[in-house]
């Protein structure tokens, strides 16, 4: 009796938590793409890499399938209901898989002709149109990852199947694994992430992860706090990355350095080990979004080495190698069993090889991770330089510019799409292609002078060694040293065999691009090996990740770090089953590509970068209140999710997005008098920083009346018809000079040329010329210059 009570409270609690979903996945067949090459048909569709697995099987497109499920959940099985599928016309001898080489000169493989065991088959390869490979965690999102195959194949008969419709049932565990906690901003970035990712996205709302409050508690090593940007350093660094501390806090990014020596005290065979426990401990503890490591450059074996070697095999090529891979710090959780015991350190058989396809590793970034590698001083503080000029001073008009750069005979197919996608205007290219097809012929010269010139992205194919990228000729570390383009720096990702190989090289031409005064501000580039038809594809892919879509400037946060993990996301599928005793060229690729830049940097993706119109209060008393801050951009249209933050050291500190009407709300309680800053950033638009003077709320007129800094304030109304009101304060007797300009910048009136006292001022302008005559309607700017202080603000006359 009581077995049989059992057997029946089981199967209830299984039937309470079990759950599924209905997913529906259309194909176009205007994505299908039929041509013939020596004797054998290829198919492809759209952008995506055909199936590759097994040398000799048909070479069909492969399509990924992501779903997201509750976050304590586990994919058990799945059923096709139905598909909508036909025959194509005509008899079909479709082109076999070939195997994976790198981009080593003088390196290729032998045809592989068709697998005769596949190919005299009688039932259609493969038997079904979708594969499920594995349950993931993503930032504590559960994602299901499948294959699908919209084309199939009847290898006796040469025919072809086309899928036009598919619809799946999933059926999930509930309960399967500790779902992850996470703060609203962690679920934010990787909800972004997965919005263009998962087939279900309306699903990701209901399907977050429990929500994480930071602040309050501290863990065994780690004080209470929240900060979402990390800088692990050596203590040698740590006073000057306390500026790009102090950089990101003020942006709204709040960051905090922490030294390589104090991971010591986490659990941990080795550094790289430690260094990971504590990535793990400040996700769960102070929200981490991003990471960013600053390594001694140093290339000993033993324990105390900065960086992870994780295992990258291809046995079908007779590769492999342990190789630094920073995926190791950007994939923390797996989503473990309800079993305190079970620790995810990608070391899951215990054998020391890091990353193999046997310690069921899930691939997904959980946070964003870049990294530079120092010398010493002098290259941090180059580096930083090159970051604060990029994110605060940059030349306006270069970034919509690619240089696609393919140094072989082949592969120009896939900088064409690139060149495809970029929306056409603002975005040009110059392609230079060693075959001719492209608008010249690459060399080393030619790259320099266009990086010098001025050009917001690179991608590049070809050869390369640990010092050198080989594009018609060779461009190595003395040309790095020549690129003087120090405010029009060039983010640059490449295919090349070990130009990454930090850990190989005195100094890497990846490390020198990052450290050099000038050339490049973000770098991604493989620390081994580069696979043909495969590194191209990352390539690729990262332009898509950041591009416009569909010809709009897309107001979405798209950081550096986050694009690259994107990549990486994409191409789960393609990697092997965990369990798996086999690995393949694209988890070698992913584990070997590394970005050398901080991932909090934001990629422009328009030109030109403009300029926001920023309106709050200039002063205000101390005490509780709220505090409005309003983003337009140049025509005044509102700016819709802008990052503001407000702070005032010791006693303010809020950030948050603004709305669709480009507006935010701060509820702030400053305690004494004295400054507090107010910073904006946005992508496609210069970073703004304003300060408000705070006043004590007994202030006499005289205290008023002596701010602490220099101000321009917003004219009002504005636009204006007949007169606007410009506010500026001064904190000293200076000579000041208040003008206005027209569009083309002359000079139309100049309102105020002499000493003025400390105050508070306002000057009314009429609309009139130096001459009184009414200006015409249109765009103006007012531009305050006194003792070292500049400041432009844009006003519209309407009349």
């Amino acid at each position: 009796m009581s077995h049989k009570v059992g057997l029946a409270l089981l199967i209830f609690t299984v039937a309470l938590t079990a759950g599924e979903l209905t997913q529906y996945i259309a194909f176009s067949p205007a994505d299908l793409a039929i041509t013939q090459s020596d004797g054998y048909t290829i198919v492809q569709y759209g952008r995506n890499p055909n199936y590759d697995d097994i040398p000799g099987h048909p070479s069909l497109p492969m399509v990924p399938l992501y779903v997201v499920i509750p976050p304590h959940a586990t994919v058990t099985s799945f059923e096709i209901v139905a598909m909508d599928e036909e025959v194509l016309p005509g008899r079909h001898l479709i082109m076999p898989v070939q195997p994976s080489i790198p981009f080593l000169p003088g390196v290729s493989a032998p045809f592989h002709s068709p697998d005769p065991e596949i190919y005299e088959m009688d039932r259609i390869w493969p038997e079904r149109a979708v594969d499920y490979r594995f349950t993931g965690t993503k930032g504590g999102y559960r994602i299901g990852v499948f294959r699908l195959f919209p084309v199939r194949y009847l290898p006796r008969e040469g025919k072809l199947f086309f899928c036009k419709a598919l619809t799946i049932r999933i059926e999930y565990q509930d309960h399967a694994v500790v779902p992850l906690r996470q703060t609203r901003n962690q679920i934010r970035f990787h909800a972004s992430d997965l919005a263009t990712m998962v087939n279900n996205p309306q699903d990701l709302t209901a399907f977050a992860p429990p929500l994480r409050i930071t602040g309050h508690r501290g863990s065994r090593f780690l004080p209470p706090g929240t900060y979402e940007h990390v800088i692990l350093t050596p203590t040698v660094y740590k006073d000057t990355f306390q500026i790009l501390a102090d950089w990101r806090t003020k942006q709204g990014i709040p960051s905090r350095v922490f030294c390589i020596e104090s991971t010591s005290v986490y659990p941990g065979k080795d550094v790289a080990e430690k260094m990971r426990n504590f990535l793990q401990d400040a996700d769960t503890t102070w929200g981490l979004i991003f990471a960013f490591i600053a390594r001694v450059d140093s290339h000993t074996n033993l324990p105390n080495r900065q960086y992870r070697r994780c295992w990258g095999q291809y046995s079908i090529s007779l590769y492999w190698d342990s190789l630094p891979c920073d995926l190791y710090y950007s994939d923390l959780f797996r989503g473990n069993p309800p079993n305190p015991s079970i620790h995810y350190d990608w070391n899951g058989n215990k054998n020391h090889r890091y990353g193999e396809v046997a310690d069921t590793i899930d691939y997904f970034s959980d946070i964003y991770v870049g990294m530079v590698v120092l010398d010493n001083a002098n290259q941090a503080s180059r580096f930083l330089r090159k970051l604060l000029t990029q994110e605060s001073d940059p030349d306006t008009l270069f970034f919509a510019k690619a240089l696609l750069v393919n140094g072989v005979s082949f592969s120009d197919s896939f900088l064409n799409k690139i060149y495809n996608v970029l929306p056409r205007p603002p975005w040009v290219a110059d392609k230079m292609y060693y075959s001719g097809a492209g608008n010249e012929r690459p060399s080393a010269t030619k790259f320099r002078d266009s990086v010098n010139a001025g050009y917001g992205y690179s991608a590049i194919i070809g050869h390369g060694t640990e010092t050198s990228m080989s594009i018609g000729t060779t461009y190595g570390l003395s040309y790095v040293g020549q690129q003087t383009n120090y405010d029009r720096l060039n983010t640059i990702i490449a295919v090349c065999c070990n130009p990454g190989a930090f850990h190989r090289a005195s100094q890497c031409l990846a490390e020198s691009m990052s450290v050099a005064k000038g050339g490049f501000i973000n770098v991604m580039m493989n620390s081994r090996y580069g696979w043909v038809r495969v590194a191209e594809h990352y390539n690729e892919l990262f332009f898509y990740k950041f591009l416009p879509e569909n010809g709009n400037q897309c107001s979405a946060y798209v950081y550096v770090g986050q694009a690259f993990a994107r990549v990486k996301d994409h191409l789960i599928y393609r990697y092997p089953k965990p369990g798996q005793s086999e690995s393949n060229a694209w988890k070698y690729e992913s584990f070997e590509k590394n970005l050398f830049g901080d991932p909090a940097n934001m990629l422009p993706n328009w030109s030109p970068v403009l300029t926001m119109d920023v309106d709050h209060p200039t002063q205000i008393t101390t005490g509780q209140q709220s505090f409005t801050v309003t983003v337009s951009d140049n025509t005044y249209a509102p700016v819709e999710d802008a990052l503001v933050c407000v702070m005032k050291e010791g006693e303010v500190y809020d950030y948050g997005l603004t709305n669709s009407s480009g507006q935010i709300t701060f509820q702030i309680n400053p305690q004494t008098p004295g400054t507090m800053y107010v910073t904006v950033t946005e992508r496609n638009h210069l970073r703004y920083e304003g300060t408000v003077t705070v006043t004590g709320p007994g202030a006499s007129e005289e205290r008023r009346e002596r701010p602490t800094v220099f101000a321009l304030g917003h004219g009002r109304p504005n636009p204006f018809a007949l007169t606007t009101a410009i506010p500026f304060q001064l904190p000293k007797p200076v000579v000041v000079t208040l003008t206005i300009y027209d569009i083309d910048g002359r000079e139309v009136r100049r309102l105020v040329d002499g000493i003025k006292e400390a105050g508070f001022y306002t000057v009314n302008w009429d609309g009139k010329d130096g001459r009184g005559k009414p200006v015409p309607s249109g765009v103006y700017f007012y531009r305050l210059e006194t003792d070292g202080y500049t400041a432009t603000r844009r006003i519209v006359r309407i009349r």
